[in-house]
């Protein structure tokens, strides 16, 4: 039986259905792009703290194109913690078979993408952030310019 804040059966669909309208989105056609390109050369994962229940985001990901660039999708919804808990990262390296020391994170907060990645051994890239002291081991304001970068910071994916 569905649940969702202690709601069950309809109630908690339609709960489920209004955070969706909020929370879903569309992937922009570079980002689209950046990804696949990415994914011709990288094992990627997604993990992300999005609370709209994963088959909410299924057709977005189709449309753009994306759905299958990504080994592993963890999504807070599905498993029911939010980054910086260690076990999204953690899952989606052990479905992968990937060790962190030999992963990527790439996201775009500090407290609750990068330093929770760093604990755990990823090398890390903050995206969007003016902070060029940040602790990740490389700042970028899109992803786009990852595809720039050559393989150099991405050695460790």
């Amino acid at each position: 039986m569905k649940t969702c804040g202690g709601l069950h059966g309809v109630d908690a669909q339609e709960i489920a259905n209004v955070v969706a309208a909020h929370e879903v989105g569309e992937v922009p056609s570079w980002a689209a792009r950046t990804l696949q390109a990415l994914a011709t050369t990288h094992p990627l994962a997604l993990v992300t703290n999005v609370w709209a229940p994963q088959e909410a985001w299924r057709d977005v990901l189709a449309r753009s194109g994306v759905s299958q660039v990504f080994q592993h999708q963890a999504f807070s919804s599905s498993i029911g913690v939010v980054k910086p808990s260690p076990r999204l990262f953690l899952l989606a390296l052990h479905a992968m078979n990937v060790d962190p020391t030999a992963a990527l994170f790439i996201g775009d907060s500090v407290e609750r993408d990068i330093r929770p990645a760093k604990q755990l051994g990823f090398s890390t890239v903050l995206v969007g952030s003016n902070d060029r002291d940040a602790a990740a081991d490389l700042v970028v304001n899109s992803i786009a310019e990852l595809l720039q970068q050559g393989d150099a910071p991405l050695a460790a994916a």
